[in-house]
């Protein structure tokens, strides 16, 4: 009897909590008209915490286990139109194949030389870099990640002449991080205002990262949040995992590719920018 009533409540939490099978989607982005790869495409699904980022050589894999068909997933990479589509419109589509997600290359407004008048202020804006005790990272989260800090400009326009940051913990290979930059809306970051990557490598063993921005002539008329995004696996925990130093917050952060983003209290990013203005 005992043995009836057990397999019978077994049977019933069976039917009562179905198990999700997992939907795993691989694919590939590509430029629309080089047919070349495309490394560290952001691809998620908008708001919901779902994403990752294509690996370098194009390659991805996406788990849709869970999403509801009528949400959104988007495709997008810096100085590229995006592409948008209804998850249940990719499932059928790419249920039984290799999903190739083509993109295109938009036209980049032309860029003036940036002129300097002896008058100008330089100035370094942001958190110092330096600290031991304060830290953050990528631990449990995913591709496409982001850590970020407000930096207040002082005048307009301001130019931006470096950025700044050291690491309390490098990771064991070799990896990549991108920066990004975004205006705020209602206090939270909303448009990114990049028009190219800036993609840095993290070697073993380095303690500052140093990136010269001259080259992507970056003009703030406003306060902006300036972003860390972890774009390579390897950055993400454990043993080979990196960690920043931190510095005044609060952090801005999303947890993956299209995540909504939050305000922390707590430690921030120990980051900073040179400034012209």
């Amino acid at each position: 009897m005992r043995r009836y009533l057990f397999f019978s409540i077994l049977l019933f939490a069976s039917f009562s909590y179905p198990i999700l099978a997992q939907d795993i989607y691989k694919g590939k982005t590509v430029d629309v008209n080089t047919q070349k790869p495309l490394d560290f495409v952001n691809i998620g699904v908008l708001g919901k915490g779902v994403g990752t980022c294509s690996k370098m050589g194009g390659a991805y894999q996406l788990d849709l286990t869970g999403v509801k068909e009528t949400d959104t997933l988007i495709f997008s990479l810096i100085g590229y139109a995006a592409d948008t589509v209804i998850v249940y419109d990719y499932k059928k589509k790419y249920r039984s194949k290799v999903a190739i997600i083509f993109l295109s290359s938009l036209v980049l407004p032309y860029q003036e030389k940036l002129i300097y008048d002896a008058a100008m202020v330089t100035k370094v804006l942001g958190n110092n870099h330096d600290s031991k005790s304060k830290k953050v990272g990528f631990d449990g989260m995913l591709l496409g990640a982001e850590i970020g800090l407000k930096i207040a400009i002082k005048g307009s326009p301001t130019y931006l002449k470096d950025l700044h940051f050291s690491l309390v913990k490098s990771p064991s290979v070799n990896s990549h991080l991108r920066i990004k930059m975004y205006y705020m809306v209602n206090g939270m970051p909303k448009e990114q205002i990049l028009d190219e990557n800036i993609i840095v490598e993290i070697k073993p063993g380095q303690k500052m990262v140093v990136v010269n921005l001259l080259p992507y002539h970056i003009v703030l008329e406003e306060d902006v949040v300036v972003s860390v995004e972890c774009i390579d696996g390897a950055l993400m925990g454990g043993e080979s995992g990196i960690l920043l130093a931190g510095g005044r917050g609060p952090l801005f952060k999303r947890n993956v590719s299209h995540g909504k983003w939050g305000r922390y209290g707590g430690p921030g990013l120990g980051i900073n920018v040179t400034a012209i203005y």
